[in-house]
């Protein structure tokens, strides 16, 4: 979900002019600087070290945005929804980053899963660890600063309906944020004790081609590929958990690593790893592409794809429409059905409709001698 999605019923940037526009750029821009500040923390979140500087960290390992970038820049999400307060492209050094830890553990705690090589065989409990370490992590960090922004929020607003909308934004990321350092604390224990057994890959493939797109993140999927519903995202009972699984597309300097796993405890999934166990590997990076601009916006492609990107209508639908659908009850008081609401917009039926980056055919490059 987009820092600024509260704001889409204040502002529609094709019906206003140039000037308002640049007022509107100003006012997002103090409000975001504003929440930053609130959301900062006073010491790392993972040694409790206080009074130290926090660093930047990346939410998908450099390697895999190198080797995928053009003099240094990558296209991202915005590019296909042109938020007027975002930019279009990236540069590495800013893209997916976060900040919640400081330099030295950030140096180390991520160290085995960044390591291309190791990537040579299947990938240990260490770094599966490491890898929901830094996914919860950043979700984390994101919550902090969306309930943040919200609160900003109610200055931008004199909608009652807005206002009940951020109180419901509000409510839900706390109870999310809950959930994320419960996940953390797993993740941590983990990525030290290399325990087995904890958590279960359900795909793992080396390609013999370099992918044009970078993505890392963890995944909460709404239905599963026969439209039973894995998470029913408005369950109102707080001892009800979200499940999510973890994804990763990296592209190494000579391949690409696709890799999809989960807690080993989240029983909701079994249909789906059947379902998705009788797919072919075609069928199945197909479906990973859809859900990836589907339920996220963490994603950054080369900019050899712009055309590719510009030219899918559904692609852009598709990003457009990523985020949460809020609330119990319409905001203006009408009761809708929230169930044909969440299939509507999580089906994934349309998979077949966008460019399939992950395809042979949007290799960057092909190398016979994969490692």
């Amino acid at each position: 979900m987009n820092d600024f999605e509260f704001l889409k019923l204040e502002v529609n940037s094709e019906n206003i002019d140039k000037e308002e526009l640049i007022s509107i750029n100003k006012r997002m821009s103090k409000i975001k600087r504003t929440a930053q500040e609130n959301a900062r923390l006073n010491k790392c979140y993972y040694c409790g070290k206080e009074n130290i500087q926090l660093c930047n960290s990346h939410s998908i390992p450099q390697f895999a945005l190198r080797n995928i970038s053009t003099d240094g820049q990558l296209l991202y999400t915005n590019t296909l929804i042109k938020l007027p307060c975002e930019k279009e492209e990236k540069g590495i050094s800013e893209s997916g980053t976060f900040k919640i830890i400081c330099r030295n553990c950030d140096s180390y705690i991520f160290k085995d899963y960044e390591t291309p090589e190791n990537y040579l065989s299947l990938p240990y409990p260490k770094m599966l660890g490491e890898i929901a370490l830094k996914n919860y992590l950043k979700m984390i960090s994101k919550r902090l600063m969306e309930i943040e922004l919200y609160k900003q929020g109610y200055s931008i607003t004199n909608n009652p309906y807005n206002k009940q909308m951020l109180d419901e934004k509000i409510k839900v990321s706390q109870i999310d944020l809950k959930e994320y350092q419960k996940n953390y604390e797993k993740a941590k224990r983990i990525s030290i004790k290399n325990w087995e057994n904890e958590y279960y890959i359900i795909f793992f493939k080396k390609l013999d081609y370099i992918v044009p797109i970078a993505f890392q993140s963890n995944i909460a999927l709404v239905y599963d590929i026969e439209e039973n519903i894995i998470n029913d995202i408005y369950n109102e009972d707080e001892k009800y958990k979200i499940q999510d699984i973890q994804l990763c597309i990296f592209p190494l300097q000579d391949c690409s690593i696709i890799l999809m796993f989960m807690d080993s405890n989240n029983k909701r999934y079994r249909k789906f790893n059947k379902q998705f166990g009788k797919l072919s590997d075609e069928e199945k990076l197909e479906l990973l592409n859809y859900i990836m601009f589907m339920y996220s916006e963490d994603i950054f492609l080369s900019k050899d794809m712009e055309k590719i990107m510009l030219s899918s209508k559904e692609l852009g639908e598709l990003a457009k429409s990523t985020g949460d659908m809020i609330g119990f009850q319409d905001i203006f008081g009408f009761q809708i059905d929230y169930t044909e609401a969440a299939k509507k917009q999580f089906n994934i039926k349309n998979r077949k409709k966008i460019p399939n980056f992950l395809s042979k055919d949007f290799a960057i490059k092909q190398n016979n001698n994969c490692i």
